[in-house]
């Protein structure tokens, strides 16, 4: 691929996931994490981080997809959903992600409601490939993978789907198009170092707390993604709860945490915290 005349159609996004995105389908290597709640409960969190694991597709009502799952491996699930309201979405209706099982090999399903696809492998062991066609790919930046330039096409020409995607090692946010696309022009923001930032909060938290996604013993973390919703309101500034964070439009939460400056982040410091808040930090008026 040139950097002169690249097609959005064979822009290819390679992580350590194993992520691969095309037009007309998405590749992803999804890693057997266990299950978030149980993990939670294990690692001393008030709150779940996410069992999602990004496909950048998003599918609407009514939309057929076939998800191909590595033979052999069951038990994987698919999500179509959104947490919250978001005007361009069901009718403007609040939903929450609606999960399917996946049987290994072919798996033919029609979108239940609007909104991102994701996969969830809640096996304690098995990674699976797992390949999704249908729906429309999304705008999705990788940190340490996607270059700006291509990212900027895809912003052009993926432009059929409300989302962007960002994928860290530690977070992954989905943002809505219209918004952070306004928002990205009007700040032009180096998207690696700001997940690289978002990254760090969850690793500082994480040893502030005394775990680590390396340790083997009961100090050990899970792989388990700190989510981050963007929908049009929310509870607050943003909020935290099971299975992510919340920074909402209305607020200007979600327009800080994209492109602010570093040193006004204390709302995602806050609210990262609040997923990990033990019972003794939780006395009245700390939430």
């Amino acid at each position: 691929m040139t950097s002169s005349s690249p097609s959005v159609s064979d822009i290819t996004e390679i992580t350590h996931l194993q992520l691969i995105i095309k037009y007309g389908k998405s590749t992803l290597l999804a890693k057997a994490l266990g299950d978030a709640k149980a993990a939670a409960r294990a690692e001393g969190l008030r709150f779940p981080h996410s069992n999602f694991q990004p496909t950048g597709r998003y599918a609407k009502k009514g939309t057929p997809l076939t998800i191909t799952v590595s033979p052999s491996i069951s038990g994987l699930e698919v999500v179509i959903g959104q947490y919250g309201v978001y005007a361009n979405l069901n009718n403007g209706v609040s939903t929450q992600p609606i999960s399917h099982s996946l049987n290994a090999g072919a798996n033919r399903i029609v979108a239940p409601i609007d909104g991102m696809v994701y996969i969830q492998n809640r096996r304690s062991s098995g990674d699976a490939f797992v390949e999704i066609e249908g729906g429309y790919p999304i705008p999705t930046f990788i940190k340490g993978v996607t270059t700006r330039d291509e990212f900027n096409l895809q912003i052009l020409q993926w432009n059929l789907a409300p989302f962007i995607e960002l994928i860290g090692e530690y977070i992954h946010a989905n943002f809505q198009y219209a918004k952070a696309v306004i928002d990205l022009i009007a700040q032009p923001t180096n998207l690696d170092r700001r997940i690289a930032m978002m990254d760090e909060v969850v690793a500082y938290t994480n040893a502030h707390f005394g775990l680590s996604r390396y340790a083997l013993d009961c100090a050990h973390k899970s792989s388990h993604y700190m989510y981050i919703a963007n929908p049009d309101e929310g509870a607050g500034y943003a909020s935290a709860t099971s299975y992510r964070i919340t920074f909402q439009i209305s607020t200007g939460a979600g327009t800080t945490i994209l492109v602010g400056s570093e040193n006004d982040q204390f709302g995602l410091y806050h609210e990262v915290g609040h997923t990990y808040q033990m019972n003794e930090n939780r006395w009245s008026g700390l939430g």
